[in-house]
């Protein structure tokens, strides 16, 4: 979309450079004609004819270079957002690999754990401590934490592949927990105001309503006349009774088109209903911008408190095993 913009207003600003077209004619008549020794036209004949055309007003061409700019703009600001989407998904990637590979650790420590269970209560159960019941119920507690963390690798291999497709890196990789994000020290509506003011979609979707409004302006110039000169040069063996190889003229132009049936009235409806639809995009794009920062900052608090809680029960976790080992020893 950025090279398509670019090439338009490259095309937009070279309708303003002048032109220069030219031909060379062979033409074969099926006679000569000459009348008193002037020649008037040989039967085999070389000519050439070259033209000149440089505008010199037209007020569509102003906007219609506007429009271009900010179309081009529009398609840099949407490419930089591009570049944003593909870095929080590569980020989420990296952040499901972390938690992937620590689930994994946490379900590979739960196997040993009930292995370990299992070699206690088998010893209790041969010594008659412990009913055969219990030794079942515990192996149940096996199966379960073997097939948690099958899911944890499998889990984990999606994340991984994920992540790979997302950097490009094929081989072998290891990932590092990052420090902590600190959590902004600021009103919801500050934080929706400042994405508002950054956010690359909201600067595109600025540019595009901008470029339809000069869409507009651009129809509505078309009521103006336009100027043009255009110059031509012409060559030929036939100099008729001038005697003259060569002639040129200068011309301009001036053209108006008065009524046109009713078609820029159209074109300006067009381009107002487009209008329309970007400024309703711009609409939903603001809502759904307060919408995210807020669930983004209702997650956020989520997660401190889920880590929070997983902390005390890591430590409970721990009081409780070593209570068990005693138990089972």
């Amino acid at each position: 979309r950025l090279m398509r913009a670019k090439i338009a207003t490259q095309k937009a600003i070279a309708a303003l450079v002048p032109t220069l077209t030219a031909g060379g004619p062979f033409p074969h008549y099926n006679k000569a004609i000459a009348f008193s020794g002037f020649v008037i036209q040989k039967q085999d004949q070389f000519g050439a004819a070259g033209t000149f055309a440089m505008p010199l007003f037209d007020a569509r061409t102003i906007p219609y270079i506007q429009k271009s700019f900010r179309v081009e703009e529009g398609a840099a600001e949407a490419a930089a957002f591009t570049g944003t989407e593909l870095a929080v998904t590569t980020a989420r990637a990296y952040f499901a690999v972390l938690a992937g590979e620590e689930r994994l650790r946490v379900a590979e420590q739960a196997v040993l754990t009930v292995k370990e269970y299992v070699t206690g209560i088998e010893h209790q159960v041969a010594g008659g401590q412990a009913i055969p019941l219990a030794l079942r119920r515990v192996k149940i507690d096996l199966v379960r934490a073997e097939r948690d963390r099958e899911l944890a690798e499998l889990a984990v291999k999606s994340a991984v592949e994920a992540l790979s497709f997302l950097t490009g890196v094929t081989g072998p990789f290891r990932v590092e927990t990052p420090p902590l994000p600190k959590v902004p020290q600021t009103s919801p509506d500050a934080l929706i105001a400042t994405a508002f003011a950054g956010r690359a979609d909201v600067k595109a979707l600025l540019l595009d309503i901008a470029a339809a409004r000069k869409a507009i302006q651009e129809v509505r110039f078309g009521l103006f006349p336009s100027l043009s000169l255009v110059g031509n040069m012409k060559l030929s063996e036939a100099t008729g009774f001038a005697g003259d190889v060569g002639s040129w003229n200068l011309t301009v132009n001036l053209g108006w088109t008065i009524f046109d049936g009713g078609q820029r009235y159209l074109d300006v409806k067009l381009r107002q209903s487009e209008l329309r639809e970007a400024e309703l995009r711009e609409r939903r794009l603001r809502r759904d911008i307060g919408r995210e920062v807020r669930v983004a900052l209702n997650d956020l608090k989520g997660a401190e408190a889920a880590l929070k809680a997983s902390r005390d029960e890591k430590a409970l976790a721990e009081e409780n095993d070593a209570a068990v080992r005693a138990r089972v020893a």
